[in-house]
C-alpha cells in the first residue's frame, strides 16, 4: 500500500470514527468491519478455539459500542479496539480456568471414582447410646 493509499485510508477511517461518534451506526458497522478479520485472528491465537474467538470478538464489539465516546483518540482507533477485544479474549480464559469444561462422559467416570465426601461418613456412624440425663 502506496503512503498515498495509506493517508487516504486514515483519512476515510477518522471520517468514518467522527460520524460512528455521532450516532451513524452504518459507519460504526463499516469500522468494525475493516478491523473484523484482524480482531478474530488476535482472539483466535489466545483462545485457540474459533467459537471461543467468535464470542470474545462479539463481546469486545460490544464493548467497544458501548464505550465509544470514550475513544480519546490518543491511539489509532484499531489499537483501542485491538485492546479491547483482548481484553474480553482474557476475561475468556480466564472464565475458562476458573470453570473448566468436563465432558459429560469424563464426569461421570469422576463421579464413580469418588464418592461424595459424605457418603463414607454416613456408612461409618454407629449411633450412639442414650445416655440417662443427670438429675
Amino acid at each position: 500500500m502506496s503512503v498515498m493509499a495509506t493517508t487516504l485510508s486514515n483519512l476515510d477511517e477518522a471520517r468514518l470514527l467522527r460520524r460512528a461518534m455521532h450516532g451513524d451506526s452504518a459507519a460504526l458497522d463499516t469500522l468494525f468491519a475493516q478491523h473484523n478479520r484482524a480482531l478474530y485472528q488476535t482472539a483466535l491465537r489466545l483462545l485457540g478455539n474459533p467459537e471461543d474467538a467468535e464470542d470474545a470478538l462479539q463481546e469486545g464489539l460490544l464493548a467497544a459500542y458501548r464505550n465509544l465516546p470514550r475513544f480519546e483518540g490518543r491511539s489509532q482507533f484499531s489499537t483501542w479496539l485491538t485492546r479491547i477485544v483482548i481484553n474480553a479474549a482474557l476475561m475468556r480464559l480466564r472464565s475458562r480456568r476458573s470453570r473448566p469444561a468436563v465432558s459429560l462422559e469424563n464426569w461421570r467416570k469422576m463421579k464413580a471414582a469418588y464418592p461424595p465426601r459424605n457418603a463414607s461418613r454416613r456408612m461409618a456412624r454407629v449411633p450412639r447410646k442414650s445416655t440417662p440425663a443427670a438429675s
